[in-house]
């Protein structure tokens, strides 16, 4: 998983090992084309978009450690510290059905700087199902595939076909004092699956 950022409505040349599963520019898929070099691929953003690319399939569907993204960014997008250290320190729990993510708190400087967290999530493989944020953190922003999103109070739902991938990005707002952009990310998660319709 690559959140790449807001770009400047140029082309941008991916380098990877592989083809990569999806790209989302502000949220919507978009086919790369084979690029100038082995192993490269191209594709156009538009002005200031949001990129986020997945480079492999999770293997389960609820994200993990080997599968989430945990970042400290400045107001560009950049990483300010090591995100494989910011996510080395993130923790997973589950209590019932409610699965947590929970990132650490920032001890140090950059203040300026907000936690952000990206967890994949993969539908079910024959069947919808209903992803269920609960207990949403407050002072953040949500977004899925790099499409921002607005709750409504402190749950929030969203419906996966069977097999897709989607990944929800919780930011850190700059709320009162500065240094509460440090303050942890926790994401609370439970799914639902459509009872099957009785036969008449």
């Amino acid at each position: 998983m690559l959140p790449a950022g807001p770009r400047t409505g140029e082309s941008f040349l991916l380098h990877a090992p592989a083809a990569p599963v999806a790209i989302y520019v502000n949220g919507k898929e978009v086919k790369p084309e084979p690029g100038p070099q082995p192993n490269t691929w191209k594709f156009g953003t538009d002005q200031d978009a949001e990129v986020l690319i997945v480079l492999k399939s999770p293997p389960q569907r609820d994200p993990d450690k080997t599968t989430l993204l945990a970042r400290r960014v400045n107001d560009f997008g950049c990483d300010v510290l090591l995100a494989s250290h910011q996510t080395a320190k993130v923790s997973v729990s589950a209590k019932n059905e409610v699965r947590s993510l929970r990132t650490s708190q920032h001890q140090g400087p950059h203040d300026f700087a907000r936690q952000q967290l990206h967890a994949p999530f993969v539908g079910a493989a024959d069947v919808e199902t209903t992803l269920e944020l609960v207990e949403l953190p407050a002072q953040t922003e949500i977004a899925v595939n790099g499409l921002p999103v607005k709750p409504a109070g402190g749950t929030w739902s969203l419906t996966l076909p069977a097999n897709a991938v989607r990944v929800v990005t919780v930011t850190r707002l700059f709320a009162g004092a500065v240094r509460e952009s440090g303050a942890p990310i926790e994401l609370k998660w439970r799914w639902v699956t459509p009872t099957p319709a009785a036969t008449p």
